[in-house]
């Protein structure tokens, strides 16, 4: 069994696989369970407040909050699509050949990759794609990759069966 993958490595598909990447990444967790402990802090700083008054150190605790949940990912998307624009394969056609021994991947504009089975740790499954782990970068395929459901299906089977899949 084979299947046949192409997309174009643009700005948008970079986007989505950096943000995916970060969602699902330790770093991430860890930044929202940060969060979320600034966020109880921020609130029991806050009622206290309203009953005592505020000083200015108290604000410290909600600039935290604001920034995780609130300008993180802003900045983040101008970081991101700054990087692209430097990026080597910046809107680079990108084909994939997946089958039981191994995965050949090509790049119209750059070079031609083989990577067997035994050097994917795992593949995450996200609401966008997948994520083919290589300690410590990763491959991504995104849905829009596959000419139809039935290709992402066989894809799905030969991943089980080669490397663990983690459905998220």
């Amino acid at each position: 069994m084979t299947v046949h993958l192409n997309y174009t490595w643009d700005k948008n598909t970079y986007l989505r696989a950096s943000y995916a990447k970060l969602k699902h990444s330790k770093a991430g967790a860890i930044i929202q369970i940060i969060g979320l402990i600034f966020l109880f802090w921020s609130l029991a700083i806050l009622w206290i407040g309203i009953q005592k008054g505020f000083d200015k150190v108290d604000l410290f605790p909600l600039l935290v909050v604001l920034y995780i949940y609130v300008l993180r990912w802003p900045l983040l998307n101008f970081q991101l699509s700054r990087q692209f624009q430097k990026h080597a394969d910046k809107d680079a056609k990108i084909s994939w050949e997946i089958s039981e021994e191994s995965l050949k991947g090509t790049s119209a504009e750059k070079s031609e990759t083989v990577i067997y089975w035994n050097a994917i740790d795992k593949v995450i499954k996200t609401r966008e794609g997948y994520f083919l782990s290589r300690c410590p970068t990763f491959i991504w395929i995104p849905f829009n990759s596959f000419k139809n459901s039935s290709d992402r299906g066989q894809f799905e089977i030969l991943v089980a069966g080669k490397t663990k899949f983690i459905k998220k």
